[in-house]
């Protein structure tokens, strides 16, 4: 009985963590659009007009399709552009923790960590998963980064 108390304690930690880079942006603020970060191959089966950029394909897409296309591919990255405001509601729903933060030219740059982002990436130790960039009264943050440069 033990053992398969254990099994089934595994195996729902296993499908809460499959299902954990998805079940963010049911929690997401409203957003205007959303970039997309996949692979050529998945770019394709999209069917939404994309970017190369070497062997990735940039896409730009509505709220409407979001969960949609996120859902059904594996994504690179997926990049916000938030008002401060719409900032402040996306922050608290995903529970956001500060790990370090730089300065840079005009623009203030936030790495952070969310535990309903599986994605992620070590750097000095801790792990990161957002990366946030305030310039010019926007807002972009990236999950697990902003691969496509600001």
């Amino acid at each position: 009985m033990k053992k398969l108390l254990i099994f089934l304690f595994s195996l729902s930690l296993i499908a809460v963590i499959i299902a954990l880079p998805k079940s963010f942006t049911e929690q997401s603020a409203s957003f205007k659009n959303a970039i997309i970060v996949t692979d050529l191959v998945s770019a394709e089966s999209i069917g939404e007009p994309f970017v190369i950029n070497g062997n990735d394909a940039i896409i730009e897409v509505n709220e409407d399709d979001f969960s949609k296309i996120l859902d059904k591919n594996d994504v690179k990255s997926v990049i916000f552009y938030l008002t401060e405001n719409e900032f402040e509601q996306f922050e608290s729903e995903l529970r956001l923790q500060e790990i370090s933060k730089i300065k840079l030219d005009n623009m203030d740059v936030t790495y952070s960590y969310t535990p309903l982002y599986s994605k992620s990436y070590i750097s000095g130790g801790k792990k990161i998963n957002a990366e946030i960039i305030r310039k010019d009264n926007q807002v972009i943050i990236g999950f697990p980064t902003i691969a496509i440069g600001y």
